[in-house]
């Protein structure tokens, strides 16, 4: 267990390019911000799974497992060779008519497996808001997912097929405001070895239809978008572990509503890469631009010390509703991270420079966004390990923007304590986790639609105060079973409980969405083997 432990608190470092900023407790709705950038129109996989980024960019929507693998991706890919079946159920109860169903099964036999999952969300919010009205809170979310792998000599196949269902209502003064997403995304990977040579083969298709109606949005109504990307790679392994490879795709995106709009771009790249080094270079055709694209990495250890540093030039279509020509974004990034470790400490220091430029001539009056910008992000991490299983965990992020599309929170801060130790003579494990979330020198700036999911710039003089958060939780295991009771912003509940109404807690990451207030939930999870 306490191998476990020091696993996950070495991945809550590692996966720090990624923060999930939700909407709500519950994680239906929020943002995600990717090496110190917002993201918004931009493809994103979990797993096998291909998600085109247009209006689906929140991994969280769709389900734990969904999350789990685009926020702490599993990079082994073998198989195992032994028989198996295994299955498994995650029922969460809490506030505001919280009630998930995540349940699962896996069959393994001679290097295949197949893997089918489900899942069911019904969440009213705090404020009702996700309750189209007038009926009652219903299930707001329906995942369902399929993968088979299989793997021989020199083959590995991978088939990956899911169905995502989301119909929910949004808060709005002036009346029904809802999403109608239905989404299925359907996915091929093939690899096959020769030699020194391999090559692989994916191939991508995503289908959503998607209707939304909002009161501060001008678009409305029925929407079909259509995704289909294509790719392909060699790569010839050489003396000495060089490697060197040749990768292209190619892209379609369409969407269909009142009216019909396709775009097409395609890429090809020639790269070298060694055990501590890679680099690729290339251009990519959109239209009729030819652009230069390029990316790389280097990592170097120096006794304790790991340094990584990694920078792309790359080039996207803009968002294809934002308006009525598709132009060409360019994004240039440039991250460096050092780490050091002894005994029983670890810290970490990551920096991300970021710079973009667009020809946002929007058709609608409402959407206005920089040509051009840049932030720099840094990020630093303290991990110690106290006396026995107490864990400390300090992590200090502060953004500096000029003329880029960010949050507008400058400064933030996260105090966690883990600790786990035993019970009934070492039958019970128990794991508790006590964490302070600080978002300070806070100020409006832009904000993602919550129907169209581009940012919209957030014109207001409100002074918006530092917020600090408590969450808490503890985890009972026996054998095969956990037991889990959470409680986001502890603070809230207490005030809730004493009948203190007049005090409020909470906090707003996006003024299209309500404030955060509470959350408490009580889950059970069980795993079976056989």
């Amino acid at each position: 267990m306490l191998r476990i432990i020091i696993f996950l608190l070495i991945g809550i470092v590692m996966a720090q390019d990624k923060l999930n900023m939700p909407y709500d407790y519950s994680r239906h709705q929020g943002y995600v911000i990717n090496n110190g950038s917002m993201m918004w129109n931009e493809d994103w996989r979990s797993g096998l799974f291909f998600f085109d980024g247009t209006f689906a960019n929140y991994p969280s929507t769709f389900g734990p497992q969904i999350e789990s693998n685009y926020f702490f991706p599993d990079i082994d890919s073998t198989l195992s060779d032994s028989n198996y079946t295994s299955s498994y159920f995650d029922w969460v109860q809490g506030d505001y008519y919280l009630d998930n169903l995540d349940i699962g099964v896996e069959y393994s036999t001679d290097h295949r497996i197949t893997k089918l999952n489900g899942f069911k969300k019904r969440y009213a919010g705090a404020y009702n808001q996700y309750t189209i009205p007038p009926g009652a809170p219903i299930p707001i979310q329906y995942t369902y997912l399929g993968n088979y792998s299989s793997k021989g000599d020199k083959n590995l196949i991978g088939i990956a097929i899911g169905n995502f269902n989301s119909d929910f209502g949004l808060l709005d003064s002036l009346g029904t405001s809802y999403i109608d997403s239905r989404i299925t995304s359907s996915n091929i990977s093939y690899r096959h070895d020769y030699d020194s040579l391999y090559f692989t083969i994916d191939g991508h298709n995503f289908l959503q239809r998607y209707n939304s109606l909002n009161s501060k949005v001008m678009t409305e109504g029925v929407r079909y978008l259509t995704r289909t990307k294509l790719s392909g790679s060699i790569y010839l392994i050489r003396n000495h572990n060089h490697i060197l490879s040749v990768v292209a795709d190619f892209n379609k995106r369409s969407l269909r509503s009142d009216r019909f709009r396709s775009i097409g771009w395609s890429s090809v790249k020639i790269g070298i890469g060694h055990n501590n080094y890679s680099f690729n270079l290339g251009s990519m055709d959109l239209g009729n631009n030819n652009n230069i694209i390029m990316d790389g990495e280097a990592s170097y250890k120096v006794g304790r010390y790991l340094f990584k540093s990694s920078f792309g030039h790359i080039f996207r279509p803009s968002h294809i509703s934002l308006s009525d020509t598709i132009y060409v974004e360019e994004k240039n990034q440039f991250i460096l991270d050092g780490e050091w470790s002894h005994k029983r400490i670890d810290i970490g220091a990551h920096i991300y420079l970021n710079n973009y430029q667009g020809n946002t001539n929007s058709s609608n009056n409402e959407i206005i966004l920089p040509n051009n910008g840049s932030n720099i992000w840094f990020t630093g991490t303290i991990r110690y390990r106290l006396v026995g299983n107490h864990f400390f965990l300090l992590r200090y992020d502060k953004m500096k923007s000029n003329n880029y599309i960010t949050d507008g929170i400058e400064d933030r801060i996260k105090i966690k304590f883990n600790n786990h130790f035993n019970l009934f003579s070492q039958a019970m494990g128990v794991q508790t986790s006590l964490s302070f979330s600080g978002f300070i020198n806070r100020y409006s700036d832009y904000a993602l639609s919550p129907t169209e999911q581009y940012p919209i710039k957030i014109d207001s003089q409100e002074t918006l105060e530092n917020i600090w958060l408590i969450d808490f939780s503890i985890l009972c295991s026996v054998k095969s079973l956990q037991v889990k009771y959470e409680m986001n912003n502890l603070t809230n509940i207490i005030y809730d409980y004493l009948g203190g109404n007049k005090q409020d807690h909470s906090v707003q990451f996006n003024p299209y969405f309500p404030k955060m207030r509470r959350l408490a939930s009580l889950s059970i999870k069980w795993n079976f083997l056989d």
